[in-house]
């Protein structure tokens, strides 16, 4: 009901949700048309059983799903067969940038995801303690932080030799 009146209040002309699950539900049982939904991961790479039922319906009744890129698009169409999905890209349109000759440089990792499970940063970690040789010069740093922080460093530690690992 709140969501209804404040549509009206502004004179919206139509709902746009943030991911495919409760805010989804929301626009839905709001009774606002037209909706749309935008798909960006958990939501639908990470729905149990009973939200995929309710997001088949949410996702299907939607004027149109856009998706974070053609994976979570697919992913979406698994879960919503008769959706409207269109995959959006967020990030750089590097046609548009004239990118300078790349210089031949030691390899470089960076990984901004926090440590959270939805982004499993622990697998990372796992494959660079599974290489059987470490460039020398390789450098891998994780920029975030998150609930599974302290984990992932007791992972680290008992998977990555010490000698690479102050690297």
């Amino acid at each position: 009901q709140q969501l209804r009146s404040f549509v009206h209040r502004c004179r919206a002309d139509l709902v746009l949700t943030l991911g495919g699950g409760s805010n989804a539900v929301i626009a839905y049982l709001s009774g606002i048309r037209p909706y749309v939904v935008y798909t960006v991961g958990s939501d639908v790479l990470m729905a149990g059983w009973p939200q995929r039922q309710v997001a088949r319906l949410t996702l299907a009744r939607a004027t149109q799903v856009v998706a974070n890129g053609r994976n979570l698009a697919a992913r979406t169409l698994d879960i919503a067969p008769d959706a409207s999905v269109i995959p959006l890209y967020e990030g750089i349109d590097l046609p548009f940038f004239q990118l300078a000759e790349p210089r031949v440089t030691a390899p470089r990792v960076i990984c901004a995801r926090p440590f959270l499970p939805v982004y499993d940063n622990a697998t990372i970690i796992r494959a660079l303690g599974s290489l059987p040789h470490l460039p020398p010069d390789l450098d891998v740093s994780f920029l975030s932080f998150g609930p599974l922080l302290s984990e992932s460093i007791a992972l680290a530690d008992a998977v990555i030799g010490r000698e690479w690992r102050d690297q």
